[in-house]
């Protein structure tokens, strides 16, 4: 969940439609059900940056990077309550 809402302004936005179906499908695996979500997510058309000026393809790799030790954190804290 911590990764959910930490990538969300790394993710291309013009309705929100790709933000809104992000879902935690197991442990560390968010999965984004939009049906284009392959096509922004490796950079093939348009990143819009509408309504997330921070968008950009590879959204997870720019969440980690800005944010990865907040990451490292949340996740090993989850282990820890296991």
């Amino acid at each position: 969940n911590e990764a959910l809402r930490g990538m969300d302004k790394y993710v291309p936005a013009r309705t929100l439609q790709l933000s809104k179906s992000a879902q935690v499908s197991k442990p560390f695996v968010v999965h984004y059900g939009a049906k284009y979500a392959r096509y922004p997510f490796y950079g093939k058309g348009r990143i819009h940056q509408d309504v997330h000026p921070m968008a950009t393809k590879r959204w997870d790799k720019a969440y980690s990077a800005a944010h990865g030790a907040e990451l490292g954190r949340a996740g090993t804290e989850y282990l820890r309550r296991g």
